[in-house]
């Protein structure tokens, strides 16, 4: 049984490397990285009810903590295959979020 464990865990980091890989070469619309980058939050947000609008603050308007904010910026970075600074992964607002992300693709002339 420990054998099959390992063997599904490792199927599945391969599967996810070769995404990752394949995310590298992904270009994205402007629209569209607003829309998942806003989707990543929701997902994230305690009170499904709350809007995420661009000038939403994480901590006052969307009740996230500092660890919340971090945790979404690595998911942001494993979802469009960049890596952010270690002053980018705090952003304050939704807007500051999307707008990181859109600035790293863009350098890596992956965003239309």
């Amino acid at each position: 049984m420990r054998r099959r464990t390992f063997a599904i865990s490792g199927l599945l980091l391969t599967k996810r490397l070769v995404a990752q890989q394949s995310d590298k070469k992904r270009v994205y619309q402007s629209v569209e990285v607003n829309a998942l980058v806003k989707k990543l939050i929701t997902d994230r947000v305690n009170d499904k009810n709350k809007s995420v609008a661009d000038a939403a603050r994480f901590v006052e308007d969307l009740g996230m903590d500092s660890l919340d904010v971090v945790e979404l910026m690595v998911s942001l970075e494993e979802r469009f295959a960049i890596s952010f600074t270690d002053e980018e992964l705090a952003p304050a607002k939704v807007r500051d979020a999307i707008d990181t992300v859109k600035k790293h693709l863009k350098e890596a002339d992956r965003l239309r």
